[in-house]
């Protein structure tokens, strides 16, 4: 099974890919294996938002139609959004999460 993982809190989401049949022992975490994702960051329109990688890294990434399409990977990034409505919505928080 594969599924793209997606968590948020206040004006970001942490976005990652997870395929089950390639895990099969200690050495299986991959860079190289992929999905495209299509996520929605803002109300229609066009803008950046700011995608950062599992390293610190920074990127102003444009997006279109409020939706910007990334390539995850499973190596975890973040994306941090203006509007943080659009930014959390439809996104179950993990279990015991307590935002501030």
């Amino acid at each position: 099974m594969a599924r793209a993982k997606r968590v948020s809190a206040n004006r970001g989401s942490a976005l990652w890919f997870h395929k089950q049949s390639s895990w099969v022992g200690p050495s299986s975490f991959s860079t190289t294996v992929a999905t495209s994702y299509s996520l929605a960051v803002d109300t229609a329109g066009t803008s950046t938002v700011q995608v950062v990688d599992m390293m610190g890294n920074s990127v102003a990434t444009p997006y279109a139609n409020g939706h910007i399409t990334l390539s995850l990977t499973e190596s975890s990034i973040y994306i941090v959004s203006a509007n943080a409505t659009v930014a959390t919505a439809g996104v179950t928080l993990p279990v015991g999460y307590i935002g501030q």
